[in-house]
């Protein structure tokens, strides 16, 4: 019982995470997105031709 009430609690801790996270992208403006698009992870397309980082097929 203990440990159900435990997973529970977490379950609920991590749904009010998630939650939390998509009200702050929610919430961001034009120009804080853009700081997030110029970051680093996001410019490795694994898809792309000319990329020479990580491919899809090396995950």
């Amino acid at each position: 019982m203990a440990a159900a009430l435990e997973r529970a609690l977490d379950e609920a801790e991590e749904l009010e995470f998630w939650n939390r996270v998509r009200e702050r992208n929610a919430a961001l403006s034009e120009d804080e997105r853009d700081a997030y698009v110029h970051d680093r992870t996001l410019g490795d397309h694994l898809s792309g031709r000319d990329d020479t980082g990580t491919a899809e097929e090396d995950w």
